[in-house]
């Protein structure tokens, strides 16, 4: 009798144990949860950006590039003014001073007008499909002058044919190409050409066709 009142007691003790066992098993059918927040990074992009340019040996000539809103997208709105300045006898003086919109503060020095100076070339804006525009200032080194060519920023990347004296346009979108021509005339405008052709990326075949009636106007 003792024998089996303490295998009851056995048994309850191990059934006792074994309820306590399951109630602490994790169900593996629920998700585990964990904290997958991410720090946030303050932004740390500078609002103002500026730079100084020598466009002449004469140094006592220079062109301020200030960009007082870096943050800003708005291409209708100006967020950048350019200054040409001249210092003498430690007084500066403000030739000319042009608000404009500029995305990035990246410049180039490139001629366009095919009299050998390397003309200015300040970053407007882009397109959605790499189609860069610039603000133009021409070079003029003996005259110690800065030349602004309307409508230039309008041209998307523009390049200089210096043989031609011609300058292309090439607007991407989507497969295609639109290829514009251009020319710098003697007063310092922008002259269309005409002969815009609309053409699958690559298409040398249009563009020599193209071209050649551009030079054969040019010609008359």
């Amino acid at each position: 009798m003792e024998h089996s009142l303490f295998k009851v007691f056995l048994l309850f003790l191990f059934s006792a144990c074994a309820g306590n066992a399951s109630d602490d098993k994790t169900n593996p059918s629920l998700p585990s949860f964990t904290d997958s927040s991410l720090t946030i990074t303050k932004d740390t992009l500078k609002i103002t950006y500026d730079t100084i340019l020598y466009p002449f040996l004469d140094s006592s000539y220079n062109l301020a590039l200030h960009v007082f809103n870096t943050k800003s997208y708005n291409e209708k709105e100006s967020n950048s003014t350019i200054t040409f300045n001249h210092t003498r006898n430690n007084k500066t003086e403000m030739l000319f001073q042009d608000s404009v919109y500029c995305m990035s503060a990246l410049i180039e020095w490139k001629d366009f007008n095919n009299d050998n100076n390397k003309d200015v070339l300040i970053f407007y804006s882009t397109g959605a499909r790499a189609n860069p525009t610039y603000h133009l200032y021409l070079v003029d080194t003996t005259e110690h002058k800065l030349t602004y060519v309307k409508r230039f920023e309008d041209l998307p990347n523009p390049e200089f044919d210096s043989n031609n004296n011609i300058i292309y346009s090439s607007a991407l979108h989507g497969v295609r190409v639109i290829t514009s021509f251009y020319k710098i005339n003697s007063q310092n405008q922008l002259v269309n050409l005409g002969h815009s052709i609309d053409t699958d990326f690559g298409d040398s075949v249009e563009f020599d066709r193209a071209l050649k009636e551009v030079l054969k106007e040019q010609r008359k």
